[in-house]
């Protein structure tokens, strides 16, 4: 998602913190839960993506903490047929106030459940294990230390990752940009990546366009150790 002014995109990175917890924040979030499960029935009718294809949706304080979010989450599922292992709810580490029980109910309802922004709180252990997540993504703010000389930092990034590893959570770096960093990512481990290196954020038509193809190919990213495409994620 981006927000246009005039000709100018504006990344939901710099507008939603502005919103915090305000009732638009909540509804936006709603919004794009509704019409990132509509979209991705539409491409598995039109079979132009894998069978087993995901769509990520992030969600933010306001949305986590309202009561509201499971029926709406389970209420579009339903409506469009959509299995719920192939959603992926991104739920930020930095959001502490998430109980248990909405947890709970997100598991039991079969949607994967990733972490966001993994790194930004120093990844404390007990809440991560207490978040049972499925998938932990790596903060892109860590990304550039790959490229200088701070072996502190590289030996963090090596912990988060064992880390990660510990628990059994498919592990995703953000922001890759570059080729040395993609080389360096996987050499720590890490099989699955997001960024600018791959592909810029995309309308909904060039998004078809671009990757989308018949149900039998194989997406670039989508498998095994390769990348995979900034745009199969609603923000």
């Amino acid at each position: 998602m981006r927000l246009r002014i005039g000709k100018q995109l504006i990344s939901p990175v710099e507008f939603l913190p502005a919103l915090g917890d305000h009732q638009l924040a909540r509804r936006i979030d709603f919004e794009m839960v509704r019409l990132a499960v509509a979209d991705l029935a539409s491409w598995h009718r039109r079979e132009i993506v894998p069978e087993d294809f995901r769509v990520a949706v992030n969600t933010g304080p306001a949305a986590m903490r309202s009561k509201d979010l499971i029926s709406t989450i389970a209420s579009a599922l339903d409506e469009h047929a959509v299995s719920p292992s192939q959603l992926l709810v991104e739920v930020p580490e930095t959001v502490e106030t998430v109980d248990s029980e909405t947890l709970a109910a997100l598991r039991e309802l079969g949607v994967q459940i990733a972490i966001d922004d993994v790194g930004v709180q120093f990844s404390n252990l007990e809440r991560m294990v207490d978040l049972q997540a499925d998938v932990a993504k790596l903060d892109r703010r860590w990304i550039p230390s790959l490229a200088t000389a701070e072996v502190s930092k590289s030996e963090v990034l090596r912990a988060l990752v064992d880390q990660c590893t510990t628990l059994d959570m498919k592990i995703i770096a953000e922001g890759i940009e570059t080729e040395d960093q993609l080389q360096m990512l996987r050499e720590l481990g890490v099989e699955a990546f997001q960024g600018f290196l791959f592909a810029r954020p995309l309308s909904l038509f060039d998004f078809e366009r671009s990757w989308c193809r018949s149900s039998t190919a194989s997406f670039r990213g989508m498998t095994g150790s390769s990348p995979t495409p900034e745009m199969p994620s609603a923000s």
